[in-house]
């Protein structure tokens, strides 16, 4: 079962890292400090390896234990798009509203 989130991110599916009745799959290679790409320099699969482990370290992946199972679920890479966008707007101002009535009705006297 997927953990609870109150997280604006978008995330990739879970990934099943390891079953205690099964081996585990062997771990990404290590985190290597990103270096500034040159701006001459065309997008390569390397950039995207770096932008991936950036935002690994940014936002570490959700890591949860569902009986003797370990899942991981990782931050996407993907685009936004403009329906995604909206739906954040939505769920924010959702939140926002949320708490300014909850702020208020404990500021009036009753």
């Amino acid at each position: 079962m997927i953990p609870a989130s109150n997280s604006f991110l978008k995330y990739d599916d879970p990934m099943l890292i390891k079953n205690s009745e099964t081996e585990s799959p062997k771990q990404p290679s290590d985190f290597k400090p990103a270096t500034r790409p040159s701006k001459s320099k065309p997008a390569t699969s390397e950039d995207n390896t770096e932008t991936k482990q950036i935002l690994e370290a940014i936002f570490p992946p959700r890591e949860w234990m569902d009986g003797n199972q370990r899942w991981v679920q990782k931050v996407s890479t993907a685009p936004s798009t403009r329906a995604d966008v909206i739906q954040l707007k939505e769920q924010l101002n959702t939140k926002l509203n949320t708490k300014l009535q909850q702020s208020c009705s404990r500021d009036r006297p009753g």
